[in-house]
Formats: structure tokens, sequence, C-alpha cells
């Protein structure tokens, strides 16, 4: 359950739910296979609560898209009326805020209980075709103190008309311009992920909520059985840049080369976002206290590459 905010798209269940249906209908999807991929209502998975959030959400999606049906609209007259968000907002934030969501909530009603006489359209997105940059390609840069740094690139994700690119950390620090021989001795920040291939959970589900919580909470002790067991993937942290930003500062770097990391390894453990060549490379000239400060790790770069064939 989340209260991230009363209106009807707010907090992860909501995004998650109406962005999921915008995005089938904007690549040409029918609603017969829309509501294959999302199914209404889904109160299997939801608590009351998230129900709400769920239902909602989805109804505002359908009608807007032109599609809403008199089950739909029953469904949301039952968790309106069922009023459980209002209540859980009244208890946990203050009368003010459950009267908000009881207002968005009559918004939404009045809204979708009326035929929509403008259906969104399709949307199309821009696509970029030529990038700046390949992926696993070295880039160097240099920084005020006059030391070369450097960086790889992980993965360009393109999402709804942006497109990211998503940068490693690589521990390299010199006056010099590395080497891609040299950047295969370094180091790259990390983290180890919990698998739940060759885990066993056993135990960690038999367990009380007190003991889970006494042993450091259920993120800690996947993390041991992971490393007990060796059952985690790494995933690199890295520092996401849009291609309109990125165009602009290209030239503060100098190509060096390309690894061939292997492909599990160039997955996300954590990602930042920022939009200038500063905030991209702030880090760098202090990657030991960044490591300390984000709680991450360092892997050999020599032990992500792909074997040649």
């Amino acid at each position: 359950m989340s209260t991230d905010g009363v209106k009807i798209i707010d907090g992860d269940t909501a995004h998650d739910t109406y962005w999921t249906i915008m995005d089938l209908y904007d690549s040409g999807a029918t609603i017969e296979t829309i509501r294959a991929e999302v199914p209404f209502p889904n109160d299997d998975y939801y608590d009351d609560f998230d129900s709400e959030v769920y239902i909602t959400s989805y109804a505002l999606a359908i009608w807007e898209i032109g599609h809403m049906t008199n089950d739909v609209l029953q469904e949301v007259k039952r968790v309106i009326d069922k009023g459980v968000c209002v209540k859980i907002w009244t208890e946990e934030h203050g009368i003010k805020f459950g009267r908000q969501r009881q207002k968005e909530l009559a918004k939404l009603w009045n809204k979708i209980s009326t035929t929509n006489q403008k259906i969104r359209k399709r949307k199309k997105y821009k696509i970029i075709k030529t990038f700046l940059f390949d992926i696993n390609e070295v880039l160097a840069f240099q920084l005020s103190d006059k030391n070369y740094y450097a960086t790889v690139l992980l993965n360009i994700n393109q999402y709804r008309g942006e497109c990211t690119y998503e940068f490693g950390k690589i521990l390299y620090k010199d006056t010099k311009l590395p080497t891609i021989p040299e950047i295969m001795d370094c180091e790259i920040i990390g983290r180890k992920i919990p698998s739940e291939h060759g885990m066993d959970m056993t135990k960690i589900l038999a367990m009380s909520m007190e003991e889970r919580i006494k042993q450091g909470g259920i993120d800690e002790l996947l993390q041991r059985e992971a490393e007990r067991t060796g059952s985690y993937v790494i995933g690199l942290n890295a520092t996401g840049i849009d291609h309109r930003e990125l165009i602009n500062i290209t030239g503060n770097f100098i190509k060096v080369g390309k690894l061939n990391l292997k492909e599990e390894c160039r997955q996300l453990g954590s990602l930042g976002v920022v939009s200038s060549f500063e905030g991209l490379t702030r880090e760098f000239n202090n990657l030991d206290i960044y490591i300390k400060r984000a709680k991450e790790g360092t892997f050999k770069i020599k032990d992500l590459i792909k074997e040649q064939d």
C-alpha cells in the first residue's frame, strides 16, 4: 500500500496501470489485446487500498481511449462507495487529505460516467536512429584537476520520445589518456543483486516478521543468502543523460575504444539522471567516497568481458 498522493494517477500502482494501457494503445494494440495484457479487475493481487487505485486508474485510461464499459463503471462505483482510500488518507494524513481524495473520486466519476467526446489519439514518438556514441564504447574526459577519467556507455534506452544514454563509472584516474588494455585492468562500480535462481527461500519465508526485522530486514536476509549460495547477478551503477543534453557536450569526451561486456553485466543496479556535463562527471574525482556513501561495490572489468569465440 502506498499513499503517494490523492490524485487518480499518483504513486507506482496508478502510474504502472495507466501507462501500461497507454503504451499498448500508442503501439497500436487493439482493445482486446489491452484487456488481455491488463486484466480488470485484479483483486487477487491487490489489497483493498491498491485495488481502488488500480481500478480507478484503469478506468481513467480506458475512458480516455474511448472504451468505457458498464462493468468497469460498476467496479468504480463499488470502490468509491466502499471508501477505503478516503478512510486511510483520513486516518494517516488527516481529514483534509481524505476530503481531497473524495473530491478526486467525484471528479473521476463525473468524467467517466459521461461519453468521451474527445478520444485520445494514438501518439507517435520520435525515435533516434543515429546515436552519439555506441554501447560498450569507452570515453575519457578531463576535469579541472587535469586528470583523465573514464566511463563506458552501458545502454541506450528510448521510451515515450526520450532517448537516455546510461554511463557506467570506471575507476580510472591519471594525467594520461587511458588505453583499452589499461581500462581492462580497472574496476567498475556496481552491486550484487540477489537472484531467486539457486536461493533457498524456505527458512526466510518461515521466519516471523519480528525475526526478519531482528536480522536486518528482508533485503539484508536476501543479500546474505545470495552471498552464501552465489545466487546473484551484477548490476552496474549508471548515470543517465538525455540525447538532447548529451548532444551539446560530446566535445568533452574522447573515444578510447570498446569493451565487449557480457549482456547480463550491462544491466543496471542503480541509476541517477542528470542534464549536464558537470552532473554526469560530478562523482568521478571522489569515487572512493562515492562508493562508501552509495554503499556500492566494485568489480574487475576483465571478469565482465565476453570470452572470445
